[in-house]
């Protein structure tokens, strides 16, 4: 009997060893395969998709495999011809639904699929790799998942989307890689609201981003906004004229950065600084008057823009032909134009 008990104790051991170590194989990158996706296991009972080789235009990313879950898609490797593996260059994927498993998709994970159109993200999806869906040309809208927080258009750069929606939870977000026409804000948003698809502050303070194809020749910034955000009207290619607000304060450095605005109107009387770059490449843009309480312009706010040596891999500065600055004499705006050599007309 003792003999007995002693044998069934050894091989409930070896049975407890065996399985450790098969749990501690899945850990190691090894790689595995389920229909047409290559897969590895993050733990013991987490899993990451690596790649797809079907040819199928739909396309359904598991939940689940072997009872485990699917919580990342990973993204491509990149060497020096470019991005390759994951779901890059994928002809044939129009559309592709994540589950609401996923957590986390990679760096150029569907980098150029030239046909996808559609994507159906799972409401816990919380992170995006840069350049995730870049150069997807026929991808024209999306949907921000709730569980996300910050988001980064630059997985999105190079795409046809033309209006986009922040969720609820978003607490800050870079535009710049997408040419808007549009934004709009959930009312629950605690962080921003829009008004006529432009992006705001909640309290209508700031104005965080104009949309770089909004299609109006003219536009006043309403005078309840104080500060002109960083990159607010960055690549704007299509207005023209901006009305700056009564009630302005502050233009931030690079609020304009190469915009093809040619008239910029300020009102009120209320102390104003232009931060350094402000109006950086604005290339368009020959004339300007300053008023008296424009009382500080920071290094190279205006009339100046940049072109590229690369030659000599560095970024050489000019400054733009016969531009005139218009203002009163030892205002800021005179001190400014003495400074840099600009043309200066009092008045």
């Amino acid at each position: 009997m003792k003999r007995f008990i002693s044998l069934l104790l050894s091989l409930l051991i070896l049975i407890s060893i065996s399985a450790v170590s098969a749990s501690a194989g899945l850990v190691e990158n090894r790689t595995y395969y389920y229909k047409d996706f290559s897969y590895h296991y993050i733990t013991s009972n987490q899993i990451g998709i690596d790649s797809y080789s079907g040819t199928a235009s739909k396309v359904t990313i598991p939940s689940e495999i072997d009872g485990h879950k699917v919580t990342t898609i990973f993204g491509a490797e990149i060497d020096e011809g470019g991005a390759y593996g994951s779901f890059s260059h994928n002809k044939y994927i129009e559309e592709v639904i994540i589950p609401d498993t996923v957590t986390e998709i990679g760096m150029f994970c569907f980098e150029n699929c030239s046909n996808l159109k559609r994507v159906r993200f799972g409401k816990n999806v919380k992170e995006l790799g840069m350049w995730t869906f870049s150069d997807c040309k026929k991808l024209k809208t999306i949907n921000i998942p709730e569980a996300m927080t910050e988001f980064d258009s630059q997985a999105f750069a190079g795409t046809n989307i033309s209006k986009i929606h922040l969720t609820k939870n978003i607490k800050s977000a870079d535009l710049l890689w997408l040419n808007l026409k549009a934004i709009t804000v959930s009312k629950e948003n605690k962080y921003f609201t829009a008004k006529d698809g432009v992006l705001y502050n909640k309290k209508k303070s700031s104005l965080v981003y104009f949309p770089s194809h909004k299609n109006i020749k003219k536009f006043k910034i309403p005078d309840k906004v104080q500060t002109i955000k960083d990159g607010a009207f960055t690549y704007s290619a299509k207005v023209k004229k901006i009305i700056l607000p009564k009630n302005l304060k502050l233009i931030e450095k690079f609020a304009f950065y190469e915009s093809a605005i040619n008239s910029l109107k300020f009102t009120g009387n209320k102390k104003v600084e232009l931060q350094k770059y402000a109006l950086w490449e604005c290339k368009k843009l020959k004339s300007v008057t300053v008023p008296k309480n424009v009382i500080k312009i920071g290094k190279q706010a205006l009339g100046f823009y940049t072109t590229n040596d690369e030659k000599n891999h560095k970024d050489i500065d000019h400054k733009i032909k016969n531009f005139t600055i218009k203002g009163k004499k030892n205002s800021a705006a005179h001190k400014y134009a003495k400074k840099y050599k600009f043309k200066f007309v009092a008045v």
